[in-house]
């Protein structure tokens, strides 16, 4: 890994140099990085597809059923290794009936690893595809995934700074292997809400000219500070509903009183739902941005302290870039 004032040049730096003022190159950093982890038109063209090949299995065993593509890949918000979640809406049988069939239909067609999970809370298949080392996961008559999606879109329209702010701590969560509701880290639903809050909130957070619109790395740098350092996790949640605001857990009922230090979010979709209730490794979240945030704030020191010519600490913060993208 990359030490924040390292001379080596990461992969998806430029070779020009960056600007010598620290957030605005922290800022030039996160769009080359952004810019590198954004799918090719190759790529593009292999989950087309291979939804599209879903698709044609689907049919030929659920005649009236319709493909529902939701999560990060409809969303244009995944990484290289990401998956692609469907939803199979209307296929005329019971849920695990309908998981156990597509599942052999799966198999026959050559798709590795396959797993019917009929005993959890949403009931799905996993699988992989074979040729390009692809997971799916498939759902059946869950509509909430995919609603979700236009919401999605709305604020990535809204909002510009959502989009590369989301990519970079999907990646900074991944590699601390904190980014899977399953094992109590952040799911990536509960991820943009939160970065979304943080938009819609940062003026009564973060006091700043009027003039003085805030850059990329101005934002996740407070981003950081508040959920690693600031944030009143025991007693605030959060609510990107609208403009946004926050909220008393306890008055909602939110609050747990065995694990009071849980992160709370309301589900826009849904007031009564909270999308973080189940991410019980918060702590370990909390310390991950708390430790961005005191590397951030070291590396700036050390740029100010070089002229401007501190190297890259986005190199830092996600080293491990090289395990993003699948050899060509």
């Amino acid at each position: 890994p990359l030490a924040a004032g390292a001379s080596a040049r990461p992969v998806w730096a430029r070779e020009e140099p960056y600007h010598t003022e620290w957030h605005l190159a922290l800022h030039q950093q996160l769009l080359d990085f952004v810019r590198f982890l954004s799918p090719t038109e190759a790529e593009r063209a292999v989950r087309a597809a291979l939804l599209a090949r879903l698709e044609g299995i689907v049919a030929g065993v659920f005649r009236s059923a319709e493909v529902q593509v939701f999560g990060s890949y409809a969303t244009d918000l995944y990484l290289p290794t990401s998956d692609i979640d469907v939803c199979v809406m209307g296929s005329g049988v019971s849920q695990r009936d309908a998981l156990h069939q597509l599942g052999g239909a799966l198999r026959r067609h050559g798709f590795e690893r396959v797993q019917c999970i009929d005993n959890a809370k949403v009931p799905i298949v996993k699988c992989v595809d074979t040729g390009s080392g692809i997971s799916v996961d498939v759902s059946f008559d869950v509509s909430n995934g995919p609603a979700n999606v236009g919401l999605i879109k709305d604020y990535l329209r809204r909002y510009p700074a959502l989009r590369p702010l989301v990519l970079v701590l999907k990646c900074f969560l991944q590699q601390r292997k904190l980014n899977e509701v399953f094992s109590g880290g952040i799911g990536s639903y509960c991820l943009i809400l939160i970065v979304m809050s943080h938009l819609q909130m940062y003026g009564s957070n973060f006091r700043r000219p009027p003039e003085q619109k805030p850059s990329l790395g101005t934002l996740l740098t407070d981003l950081f500070h508040l959920y690693g350092k600031l944030f009143n996790y025991t007693n605030v949640g959060v609510a990107p509903r609208g403009r946004g605001s926050y909220f008393a857990k306890e008055a909602r009922g939110w609050k747990q009183q065995h694990r009071p230090h849980m992160l709370s979010v309301e589900d826009p979709q849904d007031s009564e739902n909270d999308v973080a209730k189940s991410s019980f490794n918060i702590f370990a979240v909390r310390r991950a941005f708390a430790y961005g945030h005191s590397l951030l704030c070291s590396a700036e020191q050390r740029h100010a302290s070089e002229g401007g010519a501190g190297g890259t600490p986005l190199g830092a913060l996600v080293p491990e870039i090289s395990d993003l993208r699948r050899p060509t």
